[in-house]
């Protein structure tokens, strides 16, 4: 009877040992992967501002986020007046030296809007810069920052998310191009363009402000369903049936004596 009662206890020893180290083991990777967690580098959101064309947006920066890198303007019509190429720094890194094609990245070029056209019918007028021609569904209108727009998506080396945006006397062609739909590239495209926010340019001239510019700044702080209606409203605008608008735009330039 000694005998068994001495084995049952060696054997609960041995079980509840077991279970104990079970249990330190599993606290042990737990405290590995919380480790693993706080020395992660943060994403650091940077800023990046177009002050002549009234653009600012944000991005991930740092050695997890993307690198900016600004384009030399080559020729072309239209010609941009400024071009951005975003690429995450790990694709970019491995870049350097490398022959042969870039990897997808986040693309942004600027044009002058001379004509004040609306995004969908700059898109058809330029499909040299707006690729309108490569696309692969029907293009919808948006409103990225308070400002007209119109997005689709094309098939060229690489499938691509394309935004054209109108602003003041600017065209904005925003472009995420990715591998497939699991590429960073194309998860983080929403929250740049999101990001994107649109101010108030003074116009030409010492004293003057252009009406079209100061009832298309009013779009930042307005909300539309659709870009016709916020085209609509800024035409109305300009044709002087919104003057609090005006009046709301000198005071936010702080120009004295301003005039139209």
């Amino acid at each position: 009877m000694k005998v068994i009662t001495i084995g049952l206890i060696s054997l609960v020893v041995v079980i509840g040992g077991f279970f104990a180290l079970n249990a330190y083991i599993y606290e042990e990777k737990q405290a590995d992967v919380t480790a693993g967690d706080v020395d992660q580098s943060e994403v650091v959101m940077d800023t990046y501002t177009l002050a002549a064309e009234g653009l600012t947006f944000d991005y991930p920066g740092g050695e997890d986020g993307y690198t900016l890198s600004e384009l030399t303007v080559g020729a072309g019509e239209p010609m941009p007046v400024q071009s951005l190429r975003l690429l995450p720094t790990t694709d970019y890194d491995a870049e350097q030296g490398r022959q042969g094609e870039g990897s997808p990245a986040w693309t942004l070029s600027v044009y002058e809007n001379t004509d004040k056209l609306q995004a969908l019918v700059w898109a058809e007028r330029f499909v040299s810069a707006s690729n309108i021609e490569l696309a692969v569904n029907t293009p919808a209108e948006r409103v990225i920052g308070g400002a007209n727009a119109v997005s689709y998506r094309i098939d060229g080396l690489y499938p691509a998310e394309v935004f054209v945006i109108t602003h003041g006397g600017y065209v904005f062609v925003a472009s995420a191009s990715f591998l497939d739909e699991d590429s960073r590239t194309y998860l983080d495209r929403e929250a740049w363009i999101n990001s994107f926010t649109f101010v108030p340019t003074a116009a030409p001239g010492a004293g003057k402000i252009d009406p079209r510019v100061a009832c298309e700044s009013a779009l930042m702080y307005m909300t539309f369903t659709t870009g016709e209606e916020a085209e609509a409203f800024v035409e109305s605008c300009v044709a002087g049936n919104h003057p609090e608008v005006i009046d709301r735009y000198i005071e936010s330039l702080n120009v004295d004596g301003a005039v139209i």
